[in-house]
This record gives C-alpha cells, structure tokens and sequence, in this order.
C-alpha cells in the first residue's frame, strides 16, 4: 500500500512543476525538480525492493551528479552564456 504514495508524490511534484512554472514563482522550480529527483530515485529503489526482494541503494548514487548538473543548470546567467555562444559562434 506504501506504494501507491511512492508513485503519487513524483506525480503531485510533476504537477506541481507545471503549474508553478506557469503562474508561480521560477525560483522555487529548482526546489521542485531537486524533490522529485529523489522521489523518483526513492520510487525505483523501493519497487525492486517490494518485487525482487533486493535492496539496490545505490540507485541513489545517481542522484548526487544529477543534483550538481540541476545546481549548475539552475546558475547559468544569461550574459554568462551568451558570452559562450559568442565564443563558440567566432570559431
């Protein structure tokens, strides 16, 4: 039965993402997509353990560089990156 809240939660956060992207505050998406990252790790790991009886923790290890690509994803200023395209563009 605990499953049924594991698969909604990363569902809930879709939504969430959707409609706070829409008329929300932007700041908050990195937030929303760090929480559901996890969720979505925790919903894999949990369904191999509930089906095949094996705890594979490190399912979460994916989710520390996937944490850092949202974190420097979520810093790109926008003069930063068209300096780089300016860049690659002279080439």
């Amino acid at each position: 039965m605990y499953l049924i809240l594991l698969y909604s939660v990363p569902a809930a956060l879709v939504n969430w993402l959707i409609q706070n992207s829409i008329w929300g505050d932007q700041k908050k998406n990195f937030h929303i997509l760090s929480a559901l990252i996890w969720t979505v790790l925790a919903s894999v790991c949990f369904s191999i353990y509930f089906f095949a009886q094996k705890f594979y923790w490190q399912l979460f290890l994916i989710g520390f560089p996937a944490q850092i690509v949202l974190f420097l994803g979520f810093h790109i200023k926008i003069k930063d990156f068209k300096k780089l395209l300016k860049l690659f563009k002279s080439e």
